[in-house]
């Protein structure tokens, strides 16, 4: 930057501008009788009128003279535009006041013509108009909104940033609090305008939010599928639910949708046949709802025709054991094998789905899921060989294996042995019985 225009100003208070004025009169007064009474010599008159103008220099301080210099920037000014780009910002909740029948505009919509490039026109003369979209860091970036990373971002790009318009919603908010770096923004002297979009109270709306259909199912088993709904309503309503699958399979089941609330709850459904179908969950559009577009959701499912193959090892016939065993028995998509190794006895337990030994290793592999219940490394209970086993199955066949200790405290053993990497938790050496 280069100077324009250079000049000498003065900011003199009345006060001030008074005194040096009689200064200068006094003095110069004084100094006229000073030279008479001297017989108006001429060395005495350039001493008088050096002390003079000492006088009137005095004076022109106390009027505070000032040179300024004014200098033109080479670089406009620059005004940032966010506007979030984020999942919530899709919500219809925009509601026209001259048409309120018409159905409602979404946020992005309203959003959208303060955008555009040709509104801030009339501002480039005098400043860079900026216009950046933000939303989050998350994966993906769409399902959050971070307020506080779009702001310091702005600040930290643009050096010469005079103000922000922030247009949002300000839902889904993460990340660090946006007023940390709207201070820093004061701090630069660049107010930020924050404009909001949306409604400010949730319009009558029933959204279907989750729908967690599990990647498969086994033919013949009853499945239970999980879901919750978001209710807008100012009342209850009670709304038959329905559950389609592409196999021609109609499920219904009735709820009642608390006001202002959420329901979550499950639907329940016992495929017959094996194959891949869709399945699509519908809420039937209720009075006065605004969006019924959100009322339904898809999902793939698998149905296979198996059985998962269970293998549970335990000591005693304690009472988890015997629970667990029968729960087992009872579902018709698992085959159950149990070894029962009463060490007192110096024999395994005998009959239907019993193990007589510990399986060799290709027996081992068939099982999906090991039961390793209160068992240890000792006489009549597993060897060292065994946890080895237990481990190759669960890391290089990608087997599941459940830990139940219990009051005897025999899994404090396995410490010393490849399974320790494997338990979920420290055992107290001080208290070594469950």
């Amino acid at each position: 930057m280069t100077p324009t225009t250079s000049q000498l100003v003065f900011n003199p208070t009345p006060a001030a501008f008074a005194v040096g004025v009689a200064f200068v009169v006094a003095i110069a007064g004084l100094a006229f009788l000073a030279w008479r009474r001297s017989g108006y010599r001429p060395l005495i008159g350039w001493l008088e009128l050096l002390r003079l103008v000492i006088a009137i220099g005095i004076a022109i301080t106390l009027l505070q003279p000032e040179w300024l210099e004014t200098f033109k920037p080479q670089t406009k000014p620059v005004l940032a535009v966010l506007h979030d780009v984020s999942g919530s910002m899709t919500t219809k909740d925009v509601v026209d006041t001259q048409k309120a029948s018409a159905e409602p505009r979404s946020r992005e919509d309203a959003a959208r013509p303060l955008t555009d490039p040709r509104l801030w026109e009339a501002l480039k003369e005098r400043m860079d108009v900026v216009i950046e979209p933000f939303s989050s860091s998350l994966t993906p970036a769409a399902e959050g909104t971070d307020i506080h990373a779009a702001l310091l971002g702005v600040l930290e790009k643009q050096p010469n940033l005079k103000a922000v318009v922030l247009i949002t919603d300000g839902d889904w908010n993460t990340g660090v609090p946006p007023s940390q770096a709207a201070t820093r923004l004061r701090m630069r002297e660049a107010p930020v305008f924050a404009v909001p979009v949306g409604a400010e109270t949730r319009l009558p709306d029933v959204e279907l939010t989750s729908f967690d259909v599990p990647t498969f199912a086994v033919a013949g088993k009853p499945l239970r599928i999980p879901f919750a709904i978001d209710s807008s309503l100012p009342r209850d309503e009670v709304v038959m639910l329905e559950m389609r699958a592409s196999s021609g399979e109609i499920i219904t089941k009735e709820v009642t949708l608390p006001a202002m609330g959420r329901l979550q709850d499950a639907i329940a459904w016992k495929p017959d046949k094996p194959g891949d179908v869709k399945l699509t969950l519908t809420i039937p559009k209720t009075p006065n709802e605004r969006y019924p577009e959100n009322n339904t959701q898809e999902a793939p499912l698998s149905i296979r025709k198996e059985q998962l193959r269970v293998l549970v090892i335990e000591s005693f016939p304690r009472w988890e054991y015997r629970y667990l065993r029968n729960a087992l028995e009872r579902d018709p998509g698992v085959e159950v094998s149990c070894l029962l190794l009463h060490p007192g006895l110096g024999k395994p337990g005998a009959g239907r789905g019993y193990l007589s030994t510990f399986p060799k290793d290709e027996e081992l592999a068939k099982f999906d899921v090991v039961f390793l219940g209160d068992v240890g490394v000792a006489s009549g209970q597993l060897k060292p060989e065994h946890c080895v086993s237990l481990q190759k199955l669960v890391r290089d066949q990608a087997g599941g294996l459940v830990f139940m200790p219990g009051f005897h405290g025999f899994q404090s053993t396995l410490q010393e042995t490849p399974l320790a990497d494997l338990q979920p938790v420290l055992w107290d050496a001080g208290q070594p019985r469950g």
